[in-house]
């Protein structure tokens, strides 16, 4: 593309409206503009690397045979499989598809990494059963993986809540990944799990004492001269508007995503007053032992300890030296958060803590479709749906976010909205337009993106815009082609160096190729 007589325009300074460093970048490239609160319009040189990144995406599916289509609602994904689906011969095939998708959020959580619109990848695996299922899996798994290879990110493959997770880490990322320090464990904090510590101790009896005024697991601790680890609290949960009481390890926090997995729930909230009335439990004072009246689920970790202090559903009374014989439970699992000193579930080293964001998700479970087909026994059965996403949107921005500098951005050659920059310093020298043209030329009928910065513009001000934009390689055309040679330069380079005319398509083919 030549610039001049085409849409292209920077901007020196930031945009008042956008608090990230990349988001500026992206809009001060002419990447994209801010339309409003969470939305974003790709201009020209941003959907190009889009439509580069589409171009990946698609590679990639065809290497599966995958094919794409195109339908308005997921909903008709049925009639669109049973228009294929008859016998069990015609199982599995697999459907995909990109789409604008709206992202339902509360107003004050959108930004540049959740915005209100995405562009998603989707996959539809119809299969008659889950191990045909997981053979589609390892192969889009393969496939998710390939692409986030070619982009160049930065990633880490992680067990999300009923899903793997493909999390790009960035220091503006949403989410928080857990990982080991040693081994390859690797989970969402929606998900993650930690040791479980076991504790060598005698067991005490239980002993009931008095607390006034220390409503907060905090308070007792303080005034029991207590490690808060020996402690268990209780939180006081509706859900599903049934009166759910959990009860944790004294520091720890109860995670929402883990309850609702594991009770297989949509709702949690506080519970009101008139719930809480239909136990025993007194808020504040709240404890396993002796409690009636609600369901009652514990972390796994309270399995594990011993001696430890519970309210006792009685005001200003604990008990201490409680275990787990003397409370009552309906259900454990895996309901807090992961925190700063656990341990590696798998190996026992140290986990620490990553901000990251989600580009792609493996969706590890299935639904049954409401149409049939004939299996080997002629009998009707339910095909089986898997879905699989990866959200293009988020591949460009967190691509942005890892590669830039001070100076702009820095795409790799692979999603790069012109792999090479042009630049002719004095457009109104006839010799030099004669050699920038044939530079570009050569380049174009190689099948190499180049944008031609042919502008009437001071060498600085071009410099500068194709560094913003982050395009990998430059050409400089000069006063040194009175020597037959002009300048080349690495977007990650410091400096130029000089190249002889006549080598500089090869030289840029080679360095394209490495």
């Amino acid at each position: 593309m030549k610039i001049k007589g085409n849409y292209f325009f920077t901007l020196r300074e930031d945009s008042k409206d956008e608090e990230s460093k990349v988001g500026n970048l992206l809009i001060r490239s002419g990447m994209i503009k801010k339309v409003g609160s969470g939305n974003y319009a790709y201009l020209p040189l941003g959907f190009k690397v889009i439509n580069k990144i589409k171009k990946i995406v698609n590679e990639e599916m065809n290497k599966l045979d995958i094919q794409e289509f195109n339908i308005d609602n997921d909903s008709f994904i049925e009639e669109i499989s049973s228009m294929n689906l008859k016998s069990y011969k015609d199982l599995p095939f697999n459907l995909y598809q990109i789409n604008n998708k709206n992202n339902d959020v509360k107003d004050d959580c959108y930004s540049l990494l959740n915005s209100k619109k995405f562009i998603t990848q989707d996959i539809y695996s119809i299969v008659k059963n889950e191990e045909m299922l997981n053979e589609a899996y390892q192969d889009i798994y393969n496939a998710y993986s390939n692409i986030c290879n070619r982009i160049g990110l930065d990633y880490k493959i992680v067990h999300g809540v009923n899903s793997k997770e493909f999390q790009v880490l960035t220091d503006i990322g949403e989410d928080t990944i857990v990982l080991c320090d040693k081994c390859s464990y690797a989970a969402n904090l929606n998900a993650a799990s930690h040791e479980l510590e076991t504790v060598d101790e005698k067991e005490k009896d239980l002993e009931l004492v008095h607390t006034p005024n220390a409503h907060t697991i905090e308070d007792v601790c303080n005034f029991l001269k207590l490690d808060i680890k020996h402690s268990v609290k209780a939180l006081l949960m509706s859900v599903d508007g049934k009166l759910t009481i959990f009860f944790v390890r004294g520091d720890r926090s109860l995670n929402e995503a883990k309850v609702l997995k594991l009770l297989d729930a949509k709702e949690m909230v506080f519970a009101t007053d008139e719930q809480i009335a239909e136990s025993n439990a007194f808020p504040g004072f709240t404890g396993p032992v002796g409690l009636e009246g609600c369901q009652i689920v514990i972390d796994e970790e309270v399995l594990q300890l011993k001696n430890f202090c519970v309210g006792a559903n009685k005001e200003d009374y604990h008990y201490i030296n409680a275990n787990v014989k003397d409370i009552n439970y309906d259900l454990v699992g895996n309901i807090a958060d992961v925190i700063d000193g656990d341990k590696c579930p798998l190996c026992g080293n140290n986990l620490s803590f990553k901000q990251s964001v989600e580009v792609g998700n493996l969706f590890d479970y299935c639904k049954e479709l409401n149409i049939t087909y004939l299996d080997e026994n002629n009998q009707e059965q339910n095909p089986l749906l898997g879905r699989f996403t990866l959200n293009l949107s988020r591949l460009f921005t967190t691509c942005a976010e890892q590669n830039h500098d001070d100076w702009g951005l820095i795409f790799p050659t692979s999603i790069a909205p012109y792999q090479v920059a042009l630049v002719q310093i004095d457009t109104k020298d006839k010799k030099q337009t004669k050699v920038a043209e044939k530079i570009y030329n050569d380049l174009t009928k190689k099948g190499i993106d180049v944008i031609y910065d042919n502008r009437d513009e001071r060498p600085g001000v071009k410099f500068k815009d194709m560094d913003l934009i982050g395009i990998p390689l430059r050409i400089t055309v000069g006063r040194k082609i009175a020597d037959k040679k002009v300048e080349f330069k690495k977007r990650t380079d410091k400096e130029a160096v000089d190249v002889e005319i006549k080598e500089v398509v090869k030289l840029v083919k080679d360095c394209l190729n490495d």
